[in-house]
């Protein structure tokens, strides 16, 4: 039987079916099932780069590091609650987010694509940061902010490596910026008000931007 290349995709097929279970979970406080559908659609994006061969190439393995990475924060970050367990969980997305930025360095940068990421990202950026700014405790500030910077980073790097990578050039572009949008709806959530409608937009914006990342390998 002649192979059609589909085959290669079940990891993302899987990883967005689960995803989808799982909004349905987060949005109604199903507990046992966040616990048994995360790290399902987790594991799953990182087993498609694997069955893309990411282990074959320098931007493969940074993007798969990456993965591997959000993998663990996605399970640390199950709970809720924002005592050690929960800095640990965002400590490795943070270290995610420079996994992806070192790999899309190792890409090759385009000056014209990071110059229009840091258009696109800067305005949505400011959005941001000036809403969430105002409601935030103190301490929590200078955190938040640097966190922030960081996924402004990974996203210009991302604009910038759309050209340098076998995929189409908005994939890695469409993806940060779903990364990013997910990441800053967290930040909303833990840190402002906690809304169950908040899961509907956060969990298939995360698992569709892993998956788009690892079919760039």
């Amino acid at each position: 039987m002649e192979r059609t290349g589909m085959e290669d995709y079940w990891p993302a097929i899987v990883c967005l079916g689960a995803a989808a279970g799982l909004t349905l979970a987060e949005a109604r406080g199903w507990r046992p099932v966040q616990w048994g559908l995360k790290p399902l659609a987790s594991l799953m994006f990182v087993i498609q780069a694997v069955v893309l061969g990411a282990a074959g190439s320098a931007y493969g393995v940074g993007v798969l590091i990456a993965l591997c990475l959000c993998l663990i924060g996605d399970i640390l970050l199950i709970p809720r609650g924002q005592g050690r367990v929960f800095q640990t969980g965002v400590l490795a997305f943070l270290t995610g987010h420079l996994a992806y930025i070192a790999a899309f360095a190792i890409a090759g940068l385009a000056l014209s694509g990071l110059a229009a990421g840091a258009a696109v990202m800067g305005m949505i950026a400011f959005a941001y940061w000036r809403y969430i700014s105002r409601r935030l405790a103190p301490e929590m500030k200078a955190q938040i902010g640097a966190y922030t910077a960081v996924i402004c980073i990974m996203v210009i790097a991302a604009f910038g490596a759309a050209g340098s990578v076998s995929a189409p050039m908005a994939l890695l572009p469409v993806g940060a910026l779903m990364f990013a949008v997910s990441d800053m709806m967290v930040g909303q959530d833990r840190f402002v008000r906690t809304a169950p409608w908040h899961a509907v937009v956060i969990t298939p914006l995360y698992f569709t931007a892993q998956v788009l990342f690892a079919l760039s390998v």
